[in-house]
């Protein structure tokens, strides 16, 4: 049997889901609502300041509770108060995706560990080509990556400068601080995306763990057949990402 080619670079993304007990301690709520510092303007009507208050006190309500609905929202988007749920990675010259869940590992950190384990194996040179979908500074699967690995204790030496985020490059041209999702990027390339399902980013942790509900896109699938369709997903972001990354090394 031939023996597989090293992989220069693996095409890799990542993701995330809210970890409640951290974001809770995260979590920074409204301040309460003052009745002394109401405004009433000119109304001097006992009546009309008391429902005015009432209306002030209500809208402060809501929009405490819209804080905090938000907060949760965006817990995934933080490695302070998201952890990995989900690792999908091909290297160079290989035809399969690899998908490491939080349901086949024992913890995060074992996630990342064997995460590590999979590229070290593969990888002579360790690039992790990910695909951000914005040119300005940030790269989210790097900095979720990192940091989840000096929180969990796992060595970040395995992903500290690994990461070559493809969106920046792609729209390296473009004005600073552009977005491109990736499925845009590949239509543009000609390459189309084969995921047609209901899983999106934001929630792909309650697909992968069977309880997406009607909020979340989902109003016919059993448990397995929505934790199927999760994976469907993170395989086609990742075949998308290996297809631009193989486009732009002229491979």
């Amino acid at each position: 049997m031939k023996k597989q080619k090293p992989s220069n670079w693996t095409a890799v993304d990542i993701e995330t889901a809210p970890d409640m007990e951290r974001a809770a301690n995260q979590f920074e709520p409204l301040p309460e609502f003052d009745p002394a510092k109401v405004a009433y303007g000119n109304t001097k009507d006992p009546g009309k300041r008391a429902i005015l208050l009432e209306e002030k006190r209500d809208n402060h309500a809501q929009a405490s509770q819209d804080h905090a609905i938000n907060f949760l929202k965006r817990a995934a988007l933080s490695p302070a108060t998201g952890r990995i749920v989900a690792i999908g990675m091909r290297h160079q010259f290989s035809d399969e995706v690899e998908i490491l869940t939080a349901e086949n590992t024992e913890s995060e950190a074992d996630l990342l560990e064997q995460f590590a384990a999979a590229i070290l194996e593969n990888n002579f040179s360790f690039t992790l080509k990910n695909w951000s979908g914005g040119n300005g500074k940030g790269n989210f699967d790097a900095n979720f990556v990192f940091r989840r690995a000096l929180a969990l204790k796992v060595n970040p030496v395995h992903f500290e400068g690994g990461f070559d985020d493809l969106a920046s490059r792609f729209m390296k041209f473009a004005d600073y601080n552009s977005y491109l999702k990736l499925t845009n990027a590949a239509r543009e390339l000609g390459i189309e995306p084969t995921y047609s399902g209901p899983v999106r980013g934001e929630f792909f942790h309650r697909f992968l763990a069977g309880t997406a509900g009607e909020a979340e896109g989902n109003s016919f699938m059993e448990p397995a057949a929505q934790r199927d369709s999760a994976i469907e997903y993170l395989t086609d972001d990742v075949n998308l990402t290996w297809e631009i990354a193989t486009r732009m090394h002229g491979v």
